[in-house]
């Protein structure tokens, strides 16, 4: 009888090979917007941080994930920019759960984790110090508590993990409200 290979391993490994592939270039100067970000927002109160927005390069969300990782950890370019690896990995088991269930194919979820480790644009969002990998990573969980919520419309649990994916999503950049409006209507239509 052959070993069977568990599925929570291979997520594990699939998340490993994820992280090791956002690694490279992390300890790299800050450049353009990303300099822009850290030098506005890094170090700000958390009250300037959460109710003053001053333009497109603040990314709330990610700007106090990142100053909460530098207090712990010191200032460094790799600290700084840890959230969006963190969230870039995080992705992938996501997108698993996430096109397993709207496709019906377990396959299919495989193969969009796969896709994902490898993406070229979740690789490079994952090494930059700004909001999108967030932004990945929590548009694909408002997505995963919506469709939980269609299964069990009276668990709490889901439903406030969709309204904290959401307000997180809002925070990280204001305009992702549109993808939540999109989304809400999608379901609607479901």
């Amino acid at each position: 009888m052959k070993p069977q290979i568990s599925t929570k391993k291979v997520v594990v490994l699939l998340v490993f090979l994820a992280v090791l592939l956002r690694l490279p270039t992390l300890g790299s100067v800050l450049s353009g917007d990303e300099a822009t970000t850290f030098l506005m927002h890094s170090g700000p109160s958390w009250e300037s941080l959460f109710l003053s927005y001053l333009g497109p390069n603040q990314h709330t969300l990610f700007s106090a994930l990142s100053n909460l990782m530098m207090k712990i950890f010191g200032y460094s370019e790799i600290v700084f920019r840890m959230p969006s690896v963190i969230a870039g990995s995080l992705a992938v088991p996501l997108i698993i759960l996430v096109g397993s269930r709207l496709t019906g194919s377990v396959s299919v979820g495989w193969v969009a984790g796969i896709l994902m480790v490898f993406s070229a644009p979740n690789i490079f969002w994952s090494q930059l110090g700004r909001g999108y990998a967030l932004t990945i990573c929590l548009s694909l969980a408002v997505v995963f508590f919506a469709l939980k919520i269609e299964d069990n419309l009276s668990r709490w649990s889901w439903k406030w993990g969709l309204i904290l994916s959401g307000l997180a999503m809002v925070l990280t950049l204001p305009s992702n409200v549109y993808f939540l409006l999109g989304c809400a209507v999608a379901f609607v239509f479901r």
